[in-house]
């Protein structure tokens, strides 16, 4: 019985903190007083009978708020253009997935000195293959020129390692020096 009660507790914790609010549900199984605090309190702000009772209502309201918070605090949907088996994108090629590639490459351009200019055409051209065979002698991958799904995945995970949220101020590395109350951005 705790999985259906630690999954509406995350789901009110969610809310909370969608809301602003300091998270004060703990997702441990336990349908304690503090899980029955939030849920008449979100049964308050949806118009429902103010019970603490988490009733078949109840329930389908906190799983639909919840769904619509996640978009806000989830995770972004994940892009993963269809290759297929032993694909691989050539120069002289066209290829709608160069659009994708050619716009990480500019966007990890602003990151790396030297990295050759490329442009978004869709087209595999000479600029698309300097960039590429760039990337993949510092990715430690063959020197090809051409975009395959090893390309990709390095290609993928530098960008967002390097690009984060798109601001540029993420990533941002935490320290804590000694004795240090609050983390320090370096």
């Amino acid at each position: 019985m705790q999985m259906p009660i630690r999954s509406l507790q995350s789901m009110l914790r969610l809310l909370q903190r969608h809301a602003g609010k300091p998270t004060t549900v703990v997702p441990d199984g336990i349908f304690g007083p503090e899980t029955a605090r939030a849920v008449r309190e979100f049964q308050q702000q949806n118009g429902l009978p103010v019970t603490g009772a988490a009733d078949l209502t109840t329930w389908n309201a906190v799983v639909d708020a919840a769904r619509e918070a996640h978009i806000h605090h989830g995770p972004a949907e994940p892009l993963r253009p269809l290759f297929q088996p032993m694909q691989t994108i050539s120069p002289g090629e066209q290829n709608m997935h160069l659009y994708l590639a050619q716009g990480m490459l500019q966007a990890l351009r602003h990151y790396y000195d030297g990295m050759p200019p490329v442009s978004v055409t869709g087209r595999h051209d000479e600029a698309c293959t300097a960039c590429l065979k760039w990337l993949q002698a510092r990715c430690g991958l063959p020197v090809t020129g051409e975009l395959d799904r090893r390309t990709w995945q390095h290609m993928v995970r530098l960008y967002a390692q390097t690009v984060g949220d798109g601001t540029g101020s993420y990533p941002v590395r935490i320290t804590h020096p000694e004795g240090a109350q609050t983390p320090q951005r370096v």
